[in-house]
């Protein structure tokens, strides 16, 4: 009876695999995630699949799973990466220099939207699955904006659309001239003259 009652009161041991095996799974979309970023940087949308997962450190079969399309792997990896300019442009909004915090952030939008221009066009009509994370990122450089010219730093009449505007001029002029480096820097630098209060520097 006491062997019996112990059986009935030990869990299952699926169950007790099955947070390590969620984990484990987690832990393969994320690095497949990172890896495809990598890739569809260097090679396009048009990337081997099985090279992510190779690189990846996984069969293709568990790419398949995480990600059953080509479009599913776009759509993630530009959700994942716009998630986290929101992520780190809020962060940006504890830094010592307002007008750097957003130059920052202007830096990680323009990397972000010269490498998936064209990805994000191959994928037509399924970028409705962006929008939340497209908000996010957006609103983390409004936020930085906002702080800029509240510390003096920016032209107040200046509106977040129009740096948005900028932002987007500057990433296509830089995936126009792939093999000049330091285009985006004079570019921002540019920028920054024109966004300065009046007499200031």
């Amino acid at each position: 009876m006491v062997a019996a009652r112990k059986s009935a009161e030990s869990p299952p041991p699926s169950t007790a695999a099955a947070p390590r095996l969620r984990a484990d799974a987690q832990r393969n979309r994320d690095r497949l995630l990172e890896v495809a970023d990598e890739v569809f940087s260097e090679q396009g949308a048009a990337a081997s699949l099985d090279d992510i997962a190779r690189r990846a450190g996984v069969g293709i079969g568990t790419l398949y799973r995480h990600f059953p399309t080509r479009d599913a792997l776009l759509l993630a990896t530009l959700g994942d990466r716009l998630a986290l300019i929101g992520k780190k442009g809020k962060a940006l909004l504890g830094s010592e220099s307002a007008s750097e915090g957003l130059a920052a952030w202007m830096k990680l939008m323009i990397k972000h939207t010269s490498t998936y221009c064209g990805l994000a066009a191959s994928l037509g009509g399924t970028l409705e699955g962006l929008t939340s994370a497209c908000e996010v990122a957006r609103a983390a450089g409004a936020e930085l904006l906002e702080r800029a010219q509240k510390a003096g730093e920016i032209r107040q009449e200046v509106p977040f659309s129009d740096v948005e505007s900028m932002v987007m001029a500057i990433a296509f002029a830089a995936e126009r001239a792939p093999g000049d480096k330091g285009r985006m820097r004079r570019l921002l630098a540019l920028l920054f003259e024109g966004l300065r209060p009046r007499g200031a520097g």
